[in-house]
């Protein structure tokens, strides 16, 4: 036999007292005739076809539409859900098996308002619940939907006594926001939840809404935090959401190398994006932009925050770089290096015109003097070097008239020695001084035709200078 069942009509939901039909038929689809078996399991004291308990229906081959009425009287039903399960067997063969249930009704409930858009007054509701049953009961009432910050019930809803036969009650409730981001933008529905005591049944009986003010109110870190290591630059930001409207942001990076490798970091990704950002009413939602150091440079990306309307909403700016000589501190170094230098050949050129060396040993002064001249060997090589990676810097500190002022004070100290001439100061001097600025000037110029022919540094037959010399060269 091929047996199917349909259903036609039913009473799934009744008030409490009320009886429920459901009006099936059945079809034998098959080549052969017999008799099935049709029982209800799950709601005693159930009727087939006008009698209690299983039912025997005969079904011929080819039969349609054939009769089968189950139904149920108010004692068989209790408030709340009832659920049941209709067989059709042949010879312990379960040919068809199906659920289903009555929802029984004990209270009912009607809401009304005085005004259901909420514009900073309070809304009042009325909440009038009814009991159907043939006793009293005692109801728990709770609001569904809505936020418990969004308003205030009526003290008696956590245990509402109502007598039996259709008595009713009535519960304020009052739609009183104190947090924004705890409701929806626009329109919120809500349920009446309630629980019997004597019964066991629970139900959501009723339902309304109120509608709340649209408020758009997204705030972003002034300034990102910065976070960074050998490997890696985060810039990371708070998209904070103090409305009840969300959005959608899209995350823009510019002026950026296209080798550099970046990602971004969010639990606000959007499901399947790389770079938009979700933010719900309510939220705060952390965003990191990573960006690896894969490759040497000096740095300064874009971040854009774009909102779904198109307009930029945050920019930040980040700095970072990669290399020794990309950093700030490559700068320094070669501030350092260029004030070392010129204060050497200052030293130098104040040895030449007799102000620094009656205060300085002999050999430390010949060291400092031959340190300026490997000094200044040395920022004619860099010199390029500087142009080329700090052109602003090169045009403040002009090596080359350093050089020339250096080069034509040489000359007039080497001129003024060869003469023998000696420069009368407006002053009379005394004679001893005099002597000894001659004396002083003879053993220059021997020090300077002695490093014209030689090219070496003096006294090199003394080990320690010859050391010296050493570490010069290598410097």
């Amino acid at each position: 036999m091929l047996v199917s069942m349909d259903l036609i009509s039913a009473d799934e939901e009744v008030d409490i007292g009320d009886d429920a039909d459901f009006n099936f038929v059945l079809s034998n689809m098959g080549n052969i005739n017999g008799n099935v078996n049709v029982s209800i399991i799950g709601i005693d004291g159930a009727e087939i076809n006008g009698l209690e308990g299983n039912r025997t229906i005969n079904l011929l081959s080819g039969s349609t539409n054939v009769a089968c009425l189950v139904s149920f009287g108010s004692e068989d039903l209790k408030p709340g859900l009832n659920e049941f399960t209709i067989l059709i067997e042949r010879n312990d063969n379960i040919l068809v098996s199906q659920n289903f249930s009555i929802q029984v009704k004990q209270v009912t409930c009607s809401i009304s308002s005085d005004g259901y858009e909420y514009t900073g007054t309070p809304l009042n509701y009325k909440i009038t619940l009814s009991n159907l049953a043939s006793e009293m009961d005692i109801f728990a009432v709770e609001i569904v939907g809505l936020d418990q910050s969004s308003y205030i019930l009526d003290p008696r809803a956590s245990a509402v006594a109502i007598a039996g036969y259709g008595n009713s009650i009535t519960l304020n409730l009052t739609i009183k926001p104190n947090d924004i981001t705890k409701v929806y933008g626009g329109t919120n529905g809500f349920g009446i939840k309630i629980k019997s005591q004597v019964y066991s049944y629970d139900d959501i009986i009723g339902a309304s809404g109120v509608i709340m003010p649209k408020v758009y109110k997204i705030e972003f870190s002034k300034k990102p935090v910065i976070y960074q290591n050998d490997t890696t630059y985060d810039l990371k930001f708070v998209i904070k959401n103090n409305g009840n409207l969300g959005d959608i942001f899209t995350i823009k990076i510019e002026n950026i190398n296209v080798d550099v490798k970046y990602e971004i970091l969010s639990i606000g990704l959007a499901e399947g994006s790389e770079n938009e950002i979700q933010v719900r009413r309510g939220e705060s939602i952390e965003v990191i932009v990573r960006f690896h150091k894969n490759i040497e440079g000096k740095f300064n990306p874009t971040i854009k925050v774009i909102n779904s309307n198109d307009q930029q909403a945050a920019i930040y700016n980040g700095n970072f770089w990669v290399g020794f000589q990309n950093s700030p501190m490559f700068l320094v170094a070669i501030i350092i290096s260029i004030a070392a230098a010129m204060a050497s050949i200052i030293y130098v050129t104040l040895y030449h015109r007799g102000i620094i060396a009656p205060g300085v040993s002999g050999r430390f002064s010949n060291k400092l003097i031959f340190l300026g001249s490997k000094i200044k060997s040395k920022i004619l090589y860099v010199k390029d070097t500087i142009k080329h990676k700090f052109n602003r810097l090169s045009e403040e500190i002009n090596v080359g008239k350093i050089e020339k002022d250096f080069v034509k004070r040489e000359r007039k100290t080497k001129k003024y020695i060869e003469s023998g001439e000696y420069l009368e100061p407006k002053r009379t001097p005394d004679l001893d001084l005099v002597k000894s600025n001659k004396l002083k000037i003879d053993k220059t110029k021997n020090k300077i035709d002695e490093n014209k022919k030689a090219q070496k540094y003096w006294n090199l037959d003394d080990e320690e200078d010859v050391r010296d010399l050493d570490e010069f060269n290598a410097f």
